[in-house]
């Protein structure tokens, strides 16, 4: 990651400018490098009617929109054999622990960095997010190395079957803002289609994110506040008795320094492990064990949107509270309950990634394309005689509806706060 003067970023990502009154103002750009003698961003302007134009920016000018990072494809280093796990669990389908040795408290069970990070509790954030998965959608049509691996496993992740308000009425608004920007008409039945894959894109960001601290004061950057999305840990199943808890490298912040690590997510186990038991995380506070049964599970389903039917709470619905649940088979067993797949739960300590540059100068897509490149094909042609047709854009129709297959996100050592 890049340190700036207040924010750590990684290459490629991409923010908003707020600039009244000049040509940019409200345009992406993608940050290229910082430079702390002038303590300003290099930033590249992404709308083709600027011609990839660098600036050097302030920080303050500057919002986080989104960051795709597909090296986390290739840059994620398992320490544990690992197994998809075939059963679906409270919270989605997770992973068992392979191999035949048991794994000792403290273990490094994997090392990955975030796939996506985007802005979290901004009025935005749903924008942002459904631009950077068309962004990722139309980048993997094109073959763009990595995006087709990093856009079937961010599909992948299952999704709560608890929707939130917040997220059906942005869909709802980013279906008629595209609809209106098409200069188009749709039946009741085709627009409930369009909101409906919007809708799961979204849900499937706010079912698996992890808070992603990237300032060198937690929560002083709302311009820049973030959660993250990942490849294993958001598929780890919630476990109130848990056996295994995340952590994150973070480098001492040092402005226009380029931490290659930094940010990167370790999985540890809490506590031994055998081969077979799945890998589970307390997606509430660090504290959560020690709640009433009534408490934990009203916690759960109103933040992560599922009934927690982990061994420790059917334990205690069953015998009642003082109930000490440890290993394996009754683990695995309460893991194999199906109920609504969870949301996942913010960890406090999931942060960033690598410094590697993912995201190519080659999306320099026009905002056109973004807003319309969902829509049927019809309103395409439509849309066409007025801006111009886009191209590959029936890829995100196809992309967004794939089917769900379960996973969940996960928590840390210090347990999960939601976006």
């Amino acid at each position: 990651m890049i340190h700036g003067e207040r924010t750590r970023l990684h290459p490629g990502t991409v923010c908003i400018l707020s600039a009244p009154g000049r040509p940019f103002d409200g345009d992406m750009c993608v940050v290229e490098k910082y430079d702390s003698a002038r303590s300003k961003w290099q930033v590249r302007l992404r709308a083709p009617e600027h011609n990839s134009k660098q600036l050097l920016v302030p920080e303050a000018v500057m919002r986080l929109a989104f960051c795709i990072l597909p090296s986390s494809i290739t840059l994620l280093k398992r320490h544990a054999a690992l197994r998809d796990d075939a059963m679906q669990g409270s919270c989605g389908r997770g992973f068992i622990l392979g191999g035949t040795d048991i794994i000792e408290k403290g273990t490094v069970l994997y090392e990955e960095p975030p796939l996506f990070i985007t802005p979290t509790g901004t009025p935005n954030q749903h924008n942002d997010r459904w631009r950077a998965y068309l962004t990722m959608s139309m980048s993997a049509s094109e073959g763009q190395i990595g995006m087709p691996e990093a856009l079937k496993a961010f599909d992948d992740l299952g999704i709560a079957d608890r929707v939130q308000d917040s997220v059906t009425a942005a869909a709802a608004n980013i279906v008629n803002d595209a609809i209106r920007s098409a200069g188009a008409s749709m039946s009741v039945g085709e627009r409930e289609v369009q909101v409906q894959r919007v809708r799961d894109a979204l849900m499937r960001f706010q079912s698996n994110q992890f808070r992603f601290e990237n300032s060198a004061v937690p929560d002083q950057s709302a311009n820049f506040s973030a959660s993250a999305v990942f490849i294993l840990t958001s598929r780890l199943n919630h476990a109130c008795q848990p056996n295994t808890f995340v952590d994150t490298k973070k480098a001492h912040f040092f402005p226009g320094s380029i931490v290659k690590d930094d940010g990167i997510l370790t999985a540890k186990a809490l506590r031994p492990i055998e081969p077979g038991e799945r890998l589970t995380l307390c997606y509430g506070p660090k504290d959560l064990p020690s709640w009433p049964l009534q408490r934990r599970r009203e916690y759960l389903l109103e933040k992560n949107g599922f009934l927690c039917c982990c061994a420790l709470c059917v334990a205690e619905e069953r015998d009642g509270p003082s109930v000490v649940v440890r290993t394996g088979a009754e683990t695995g067993a309460a893991a194999s309950v199906t109920e609504a797949p969870g949301t996942a739960p913010i960890p406090v300590t999931a942060q960033t990634v690598t410094a590697t540059p993912t995201l190519t100068p080659t999306l320099e897509d026009k905002e056109e394309a973004i807003r319309r490149s969902f829509l049927p094909s019809f309103l395409q042609e439509k849309a066409g005689a007025r801006t111009g047709a886009v191209a590959g854009a029936s890829v995100v129709a196809k992309a967004t509806s794939r089917s769900k297959s379960g996973s969940k996100s996960t928590s840390s050592s210090e347990g999960r706060t939601r976006a």
